[in-house]
């Protein structure tokens, strides 16, 4: 199962809560759409393990001319086809859930261009107690900017972020299994937001006006 993330206006903050059953808070009762985060490793260099995270929690806060995506990432929420599989990966050797419940990423700021072209990000992925310097990709989407003015004579546009990325999981102290597990592991969001308003920016004076001036 993956949590419902909701559609919120982008004031100062625009959360998508990681839950399993809920309704969208912001949006008076409608349930929510679906976010996920999902994960993949190499076997023997021969075949792809998939599984997902169960519950996960982003929000995005404005940053500049860009945006900053938080997400929080529940480590023992694997889900897999094989539960023995999802209990192998959330024990010590690996994500060491019980040490370390949670799974962060903290990106840089992100043009709003990036939003909606797509493009490289980065930031800061905080897994096992070590925090490294981490680049993703975000894919070409629906989610364009739009100023306040336009905000007044349309509704938000719906549309989904779609991040993908990868890391080496040696460098995070999971070297169990190298041999079987490839040290690559590939990752993917799926974060369902509003499309963004963005604030009116006034314009500046020309040097050569000013009152009086014909």
């Amino acid at each position: 199962m993956f949590c419902l993330g909701g559609y919120a206006r982008l004031g100062i903050l625009l959360s998508c809560a990681g839950m399993l059953v809920a309704q969208d808070r912001h949006d008076s009762g409608a349930v929510a759409e679906v976010a996920s985060v999902k994960f993949s490793v190499t076997i023997f260099s021969l075949f792809k393990k998939s599984g997902q995270f169960g519950r996960l929690e982003t929000t995005f806060q404005r940053a500049g001319s860009g945006v900053k995506v938080h997400a929080t990432i529940a480590a023992d929420s694997v889900v897999m086809r094989s539960k023995s599989d999802a209990a192998l990966l959330m024990s010590a050797p690996y994500f060491d859930a019980k040490r370390y419940p949670e799974i962060r990423f903290i990106s840089d700021a992100i043009p709003y261009a990036i939003l909606s072209s797509g493009g490289k990000i980065q930031g800061k992925l905080s897994l096992r107690g070590i925090t490294l310097k981490q680049e993703f990709l975000v894919h070409k989407s629906a989610c364009v900017a739009r100023s306040q003015s336009s905000a007044l004579e349309a509704p938000p546009t719906k549309c989904v972020i779609e991040i993908d990325g990868a890391l080496q999981r040696s460098n995070f102290g999971m070297t169990a299994r190298r041999g079987i597990v490839s040290d690559r592991v590939e990752l993917s969001l799926r974060i369902p937001i509003e499309q963004m308003d963005l604030p009116i920016t006034p314009p500046r004076p020309s040097p050569l006006s000013g009152d009086g001036a014909e």
